[in-house]
């Protein structure tokens, strides 16, 4: 990293999931999507990447926030509901 905390480029790996469990509408992660984007075009940024739903391995994990010492989390989790 440079001194000012300047990159070429950010890349972000995170999960949107619920608090309770209940599945989330695929439209839900469509505006988040969406908020974004319009964030990022706002600053003069380009966002690049997607979302799917998860692989039957990824599944089988279980919850992405589920414990702390999970690979998978990042060091906070905003939720919104």
């Amino acid at each position: 990293m440079t001194p000012s905390g300047q990159q070429p480029v950010w890349l972000f790996d995170f999960a949107l999931e619920s608090e309770t469990g209940e599945p989330v509408a695929a439209e839900r992660a469509e505006q988040l999507l969406d908020m974004i984007v319009a964030w990022a075009e706002e600053r003069q940024l380009q966002v690049g990447g997607g979302y799917r739903p998860p692989s039957d391995e990824e599944l089988q994990q279980g919850s992405t926030f589920a414990e702390k010492d999970n690979p998978r989390q990042t060091s906070a989790a905003i939720v919104r509901k």
